[in-house]
């Protein structure tokens, strides 16, 4: 009797936890650990500000995911990748009742801890609990929930998971136009019906580079390029993985002036070099902290100018202007923003909310 009443609350604590699995919003889940993201299409009134509050993650790392800068616009319809990251994805017990599902289509070779290793280092136990899997058995072409991320609202324009395409999303393709308000503040508009006057595209980015590389058109963007399409096989075989250690990031830190450095002062002739001392604080980003791209926020320069920032003590580094600061949130008594891969290479303390430092441009 004792054994048959176990059987049963184990039989009801599956059928819950399949219950509650099926009420969350399925999205497909792209790249890898730590260069996840989700697909979301732009909705009429979204600004890039109100997308990244939406999915708990920054405005200069979606910008820099989809290659763009000040003068992106964003239109109606417009597929754009928003990064999946330690921030928000949820990868145990208890999953947050909003939460969406992160979908994962198994491909060849795979085993269930390659796939843990790839979305966050999630526990394989959750993976097979969330999915029903039984001796760890996968097959190529399994669509896996593998994660949940988190999400603030009803995020109308991601991108739901469809099973009869294999969850296959487009490569968005960056528009750029010339807008003098900047892409975090710009709201979505209908794009033109009108032919695009250029045919490069921008396929997303699989490493956090700080790379933008954009297309100009007069449209909306193409989305002819689709991601490779899994193919039923039967069972993949379990395997032994060996896999190279990820990076700590709760333990990060980095030094030296950036790569940056040396673009500084070139291409300036008949400029004048202007020194400026103001209040700080950080912005998040992945940027930075291997590939040592450090990135500024700051008004009257435009986007792209190399810039030199240092502190009272002597710390230098060279950043990015990546757009300006007006009409952002929280920026009072502010005259600048720096990447926190920045301030760290300057020796500021991740707590450290505001700081002083001088700032040396050309204009």
């Amino acid at each position: 009797m004792h054994m048959q009443l176990k059987n049963y609350i184990v039989a009801f604590l599956v059928l819950m936890s399949v219950s509650a699995l099926a009420q969350h919003a399925k999205v497909q889940v792209l790249g890898a650990t730590p260069n996840l993201y989700i697909v979301h299409e732009i909705q009429a009134g979204e600004t890039l500000s109100a997308i990244s509050k939406i999915y708990g993650t920054a405005v200069g790392d979606v910008m820099r995911l989809n290659g763009m800068n000040a003068q992106s616009k964003l239109a109606i319809g417009q597929k754009i990748n928003v990064p999946v990251t330690t921030s928000n994805l949820v990868i145990n017990d208890p999953i947050p009742a909003n939460a969406l599902a992160l979908v994962h289509t198994v491909q060849a070779g795979e085993t269930l801890y390659r796939i843990s290793f790839n979305h966050g280092k999630v526990p394989v136990t959750n993976i097979a609990k969330w999915n029903s899997i039984t001796n760890n058995a996968i097959s190529v072409g399994q669509h896996l929930v593998v994660a949940y991320l988190k999400v603030s609202g009803k995020p109308n324009g991601a991108i739901v998971f469809d099973v009869a395409t294999n969850g296959n999303t487009s490569v968005p393709t960056v528009v750029t136009a010339m807008p003098s308000t900047p892409a975090n503040q710009q709201p979505a508009t209908i794009p033109s019906t009108s032919p695009t006057s250029s045919t490069n595209t921008t396929t997303p980015p699989t490493s956090s580079n700080g790379s933008s590389t954009t297309t100009t058109t007069n449209s909306a963007p193409s989305t002819a390029n689709t991601l490779p399409t899994a193919t039923t096989a039967p069972s993949a075989t379990t395997q032994v993985v060996n896999t190279p250690p990820e990076i700590d990031y709760s333990k990060r830190s980095v030094s030296g002036e950036g790569v940056f450095a040396s673009s500084f002062g070139k291409g300036v002739d008949g400029r004048d070099k202007t020194t400026t001392t103001g209040m700080a604080a950080t912005f998040k980003s992945t940027s930075g902290w291997t590939d040592k791209k450090f990135y500024i926020l700051m008004n009257d320069v435009p986007p792209g100018q190399i810039v030199k920032v240092a502190t009272a003590d002597g710390k230098t580094i060279y950043a990015k202007v990546l757009w300006s600061m007006k009409d952002m949130r929280d920026s009072d008594g502010l005259q600048f923003r720096i990447s926190n891969a920045a301030a760290s290479a300057l020796g500021i303390a991740e707590g450290n909310s505001k700081f002083t430092v001088t700032v040396t441009y050309f204009e």
